[in-house]
């Protein structure tokens, strides 16, 4: 799944900074051919959103020639992208474009890091993305991290049956939630029912009431550990799902109390790449 980039939004995000023009590279007289190479500055990353970065310099009138692939491994010194055009060109579109494959390229290093992590202890489980995105960042966000292996859990409200403990309260407490589980998957039968679990006793509730899937939130791997089995004992066909603080110090724990799900806010938090864009004349 690769979420398309809007070509609305690359454009305001250039106009953004763009603005009235770029009076610094005017005002010096700079006009000819020249070429623009996006470069990594650490040991090694993993592509992501460099199209997106080249159709920024395109925008600004520039002709991109290369451009990593998502998914692709980099070493330092590696060119994520190389372009050509008149200088003016460049310097409008240069910025955005390395901030925008920055963010893009961390994110997609984060999630790649995990999946590895995770996939050491139990190839078979499924490492999945909230849908705490900035806003207005989501489908980049998103594209970055399906570059490094991690798909979303959610990508909206619409796209998915997802009951928080919010839900619950409102509801009247987790029996009475648990009671209207069936229905709910009578009358959407093409959906999973998903509910979130904040202690042992829940879970159970709800995976006696039908739940398609149960999300136990922020509890230890030993309790989640000790959960499984019963859980399976009451539902051969239920997903177990881990949520909550999981991150790269501690997902190997949570993979080895054998859920079929870790689901996790941690490539969003990623720190953005060391890249730098270095430009010549032609």
């Amino acid at each position: 799944m690769k979420p398309l980039i809007p070509q609305w939004l690359l454009e305001q995000w250039l106009a953004e900074d763009l603005q009235l023009g770029d009076i610094t590279t005017s005002l010096l007289g700079l006009e000819g051919l020249g070429r623009a190479r996006l470069l990594l500055r650490e040991a090694e990353a993993v592509a992501a959103c460099c199209r997106e970065a080249a159709r920024i310099y395109s925008i600004a009138g520039a002709r991109p020639v290369r451009f990593a692939a998502d998914g692709q491994v980099l070493r330092r010194g590696s060119a994520l992208l190389e372009v050509q055009g008149d200088v003016r060109s460049l310097h409008a579109a240069w910025r955005v474009a390395q901030e925008l494959a920055s963010i893009c390229v961390g994110i997609a290093t984060k999630s790649r890091r995990l999946v590895e992590r995770a996939k050491r202890i139990n190839p078979n489980v499924e490492i999945v993305s909230t849908r705490k995105t900035y806003p207005g960042l989501r489908a980049l966000m998103v594209k970055a991290a399906t570059s490094g292996g991690i798909f979303p859990h959610r990508t909206g409200l619409s796209d998915s049956i997802l009951i928080f403990k919010n839900h619950v309260k409102l509801l009247g407490g987790p029996e009475k939630a648990a009671h209207i589980l069936n229905g709910l998957k009578r009358s959407l039968s093409a959906r999973r029912i998903m509910i979130e679990a904040e202690s042992l006793d829940e879970a159970y509730i709800y995976a006696r009431g039908g739940a398609d899937v149960v999300q136990l939130d922020h509890m230890s791997p030993d309790d989640i550990r000790s959960a499984v089995p019963e859980l399976r004992r009451i539902s051969q066909s239920l997903l177990v799902a881990a949520a909550g603080g999981i991150d790269e110090d501690n997902i190997a724990d949570y993979v080895s109390t054998g859920v079929d799900m870790i689901v996790t806010s941690a490539p969003y938090r990623a720190k953005p790449a060391d890249l730098t864009t270095v430009m010549e004349p032609l």
